[in-house]
C-alpha cells in the first residue's frame, strides 16, 4: 500500500499546477492541498471584473469540486501555524497536524501596506485577493468617493473597471512621475494619463499622502483630496511560513526543480525566488505564466520526475486601465526602437545590435506568441516593418502560432 503523503500549502495557480502534475505522474500517492481563502482556486487576475459584476462567484472560480474529486485531492481549509522540517509535520492554527513525505509551499504573496498619520490602518483596504474584492464590492453600494494609492497595473485596472460601470468618484495617487511603471515608458504613460483624465479620473503624480484629517488626504504636494474609501495597490511581498533553517531572500530560494535547501520541502509561485544567471541575481516569481511553469516543475520533482523550470523571456498579457497589453521580454532601454501607433493602438519593439530584446503591444496584441519566440533572434533586416500589425512573425519562427489566443 502506498503510504506516501504529499502536501501542498496554497491553492493558487502554482499550487494547483503542482497538484495536477503530481497526479499526471503518480495516481496513487495521498495528496492534500491546504488553502485559507473562501474560494479554493479563483482567477486572481479577474478580481476587478468580479467587483464590477462582470463576473460572479461561479465564473471567477478556476476549479470546481469535481476537479479535486477527479484527481483525488483532499482539500483542507486552514491557516498554517508551524512547519517542523525534522518531524515532517505541518500544524494548523486550529491544532490539526499533518505528516508529509514531500511538502510544497505555494503560499503566494501579500499586498504591501503603507500607514499614514491620522487613520487607523484597518480602515485602509489593500487590493490583492478575493477578500479585499469582497470589501470593495460591498462598499460600492454606498457610492463612496474612492482614492486609490498606486498607479501600477492593478490600481489602474480597478480604476478602469469602476469607470466601465459608470462609477463617478475615483482619484489616483502615484508616487513616481508617471503611471504604469515599469510596463509603460514615459511617452505611453502620458498617452494613458490623458485617456484616464478624459474619463473624469483625477491623477496626482509624483505625490503621496502626508497625513489624513477626517475624510481628507493631505498630500505632500499640498493638494487636499476628500475620500470615503482609501484603497492601496502598492505592490506585493512574498508570503511564506517561518520554517527553521529555510534559506530565504525576498522569497524562498529554490533551484530549477523548486527544491529548497531543506530535504523534501519544495516551493513555487509568488512566494519564491530563483537565481537568474544572466542578471546574476535572485529574482522573485510574479506572473501567472511563471507560476504555472514552476508549479509543474515542482509537481514533477515531488513525483520523482524531472521537468526543471527554465527561465524564459518575460511575458505577460493583461489590462492596464481599460487597455489590453502584452509585455514581452524587455522593451525599454537603450537600442534601436521601432514604433507603430494609431489613436488607440501602440506597438513598440526594441533591438540591440539587431537582436530583438523586447516588445510592448497596446490594444492590438496580434502576434504576441510568435514575437515571444523571436526574442533573441536577429531581425534587423526587416527594419521598421516589424512594428506593423500585419508583419508575418510566423515566417521567422517557422511555426503557425495561434494568433487568436491574445
Amino acid at each position: 500500500m502506498n503510504k506516501k503523503h504529499f502536501i501542498i500549502i496554497g491553492n493558487g495557480i502554482a499550487g494547483v499546477s503542482a497538484a495536477e502534475e503530481i497526479r499526471r505522474r503518480d495516481k496513487m500517492t495521498r495528496l492534500t492541498l491546504i488553502g485559507n481563502e473562501r474560494i479554493p482556486f479563483y482567477y486572481r487576475a479577474s478580481l476587478t471584473e468580479y467587483i464590477t459584476g462582470e463576473l460572479n462567484n461561479k465564473n471567477i472560480t478556476g476549479r470546481t469540486s469535481e476537479f479535486y474529486q477527479a484527481l483525488a485531492i483532499d482539500q483542507i481549509q486552514g491557516t498554517i501555524k508551524y512547519i517542523d522540517p525534522e518531524k515532517k509535520s505541518v500544524i494548523c492554527e486550529d491544532g490539526r497536524e499533518f505528516i508529509f513525505t514531500n511538502l510544497c509551499i505555494a503560499t503566494g504573496a501579500l499586498a504591501r501596506k503603507i500607514s499614514y498619520e491620522g487613520i487607523d490602518p484597518e480602515e485602509i483596504i489593500t487590493y490583492r485577493d478575493i477578500s479585499d474584492a469582497d470589501v470593495i464590492k460591498s462598499a460600492l453600494k454606498n457610492n463612496p468617493r474612492i482614492l486609490i494609492v498606486g498607479g501600477g497595473v492593478l490600481g489602474l485596472e480597478l480604476a478602469g473597471g469602476l469607470h466601465r460601470i459608470g462609477y463617478p468618484h475615483v482619484a489616483i495617487i502615484e508616487y513616481f512621475n508617471h503611471i504604469a511603471r515599469p510596463i509603460l515608458d514615459e511617452p505611453l504613460a502620458r498617452w494613458l494619463e490623458d485617456c484616464i483624465r478624459s474619463d473624469g479620473i483625477q491623477i496626482f503624480l509624483a505625490d503621496t499622502i502626508e497625513k489624513i484629517e477626517g475624510n481628507t488626504a493631505i498630500l505632500k504636494s499640498g493638494h487636499h483630496h476628500n475620500f470615503d474609501l482609501l484603497i492601496e495597490s502598492v505592490g506585493i511581498t512574498p508570503n511564506f511560513p517561518n520554517i527553521p533553517g529555510l534559506e530565504v531572500g525576498s522569497g524562498i530560494r529554490v533551484d530549477r526543480n523548486g527544491q529548497t535547501n531543506l530535504k523534501n520541502i519544495y516551493a513555487c509561485g509568488d512566494c519564491t525566488e530563483v537565481f537568474d544567471d544572466q542578471a546574476d541575481r535572485w529574482q522573485t516569481i510574479r506572473t501567472w505564466n511563471q507560476c504555472v511553469r514552476q508549479g509543474k516543475a515542482v509537481g514533477a520533482a515531488m513525483a520523482g520526475g524531472d521537468n526543471p523550470y527554465k527561465s524564459e523571456a518575460f511575458f505577460n498579457c493583461s489590462y492596464i486601465y481599460n487597455e489590453e497589453y502584452a509585455y514581452i521580454g524587455d522593451p525599454h532601454g537603450e537600442g534601436t526602437v521601432f514604433r507603430y501607433q494609431t489613436e488607440t493602438d501602440h506597438r513598440k519593439f526594441r533591438l540591440v545590435n539587431g537582436i530583438l530584446k523586447g516588445a510592448l503591444l497596446i490594444n492590438n496584441r496580434r502576434s504576441s506568441l510568435p514575437i515571444l519566440r523571436c526574442i533573441g533572434k536577429n531581425v534587423s533586416k526587416f527594419g521598421q516593418d516589424i512594428a506593423l500589425p500585419d508583419f508575418d512573425w510566423n515566417a521567422i519562427t517557422g511555426q503557425d502560432w495561434d494568433y487568436s489566443f491574445y
